[in-house]
């Protein structure tokens, strides 16, 4: 695993991003409207976080729900954290 001193944001074609299949959250419809108001007023404030792993690239780690809302909006270019795990 990479050192955490070395993790800098990259932006990418969210197309290149997968949700994972074990994530386990669920969303109301209040909080995609929240967070999709939120991304609107003051853009995007947190990366998620993705697998750069050979047999796991682009599978998210953390950020699902950012992903969903990111999509919902179609925004192309996102920003990533890739970690190796």
């Amino acid at each position: 695993m990479e050192n955490s001193n070395n993790l800098k944001v990259e932006y990418v074609d969210i197309n290149v991003l997968k949700p994972s299949e074990y994530n386990p959250r669920c969303w109301d419809e209040t909080a995609i409207i929240n967070l999709t108001e939120s991304i609107r007023k003051y853009g995007i404030v947190d990366p998620v976080i993705a697998n750069k792993s050979k047999d796991r690239y682009g599978i998210l780690i953390g950020g699902h729900f950012r992903y969903k809302v990111f999509k919902d909006l179609k925004i192309k270019q996102v920003p990533v954290i890739w970690l190796n795990i």
